[in-house]
């Protein structure tokens, strides 16, 4: 398993959502039809890792 650890920050509207989302719809294509995020009702979570734990995994 994996944990991390770290300080969040919303992002809610303007540039900065609009690009996140542009860049989390490339990545999965399927959001858009299936997850959309739209300004009015949805905020976007970016975590800065300053801790990461795990267990279970051959290094």
């Amino acid at each position: 398993g994996v944990m991390v650890q770290g300080t969040a920050t919303l992002i809610e509207k303007g540039p900065r959502f609009r690009k996140t989302r542009a860049l989390l719809y490339r990545k999965y294509p399927q959001y858009p039809d299936e997850a959309a995020l739209d300004e009015s009702d949805s905020v976007i979570i970016e975590v800065t890792p300053t801790h990461v734990f795990s267990w279970g995994v051959a290094e």
